[in-house]
């Protein structure tokens, strides 16, 4: 069986893949959130980042996570996607910002 796969590099920006497994252990809430998005289950990490990305897998927000959450003010209405990873863990999660 032949397989083909295409891979576009988007240079300044990081697309996530709509096929990524989301892993639902990642705790968020109030979702939807307005302003602010607590999370928790963060036990896992030692200094983590955070990416948001909306629903094009565009990245729009990307920060090291000083505290347990993260300011979702500036975002439009819509769905979108936090991963918080570090050097060894990855958790991903959906949230509506309202």
């Amino acid at each position: 069986q032949d397989v083909n796969q295409t891979i576009t590099i988007l240079e300044g920006s990081t697309v996530l893949g709509l096929e990524d497994t989301l892993v639902n252990n990642l705790i968020l809430y109030p979702n939807p959130a307005q302003d602010i998005l607590n999370l928790g289950n963060l036990t896992d990490f030692d200094d983590p980042i955070f990416s948001v990305f909306d629903m094009t897998g565009k990245r729009v927000m990307n920060a090291r996570l000083a505290s347990d959450f993260v300011d979702v003010s500036n975002l439009a209405q819509g769905n979108y996607i936090l991963r918080v990873f570090d050097n060894s863990t990855i958790k991903t999660q959906r949230f509506i910002k309202k």
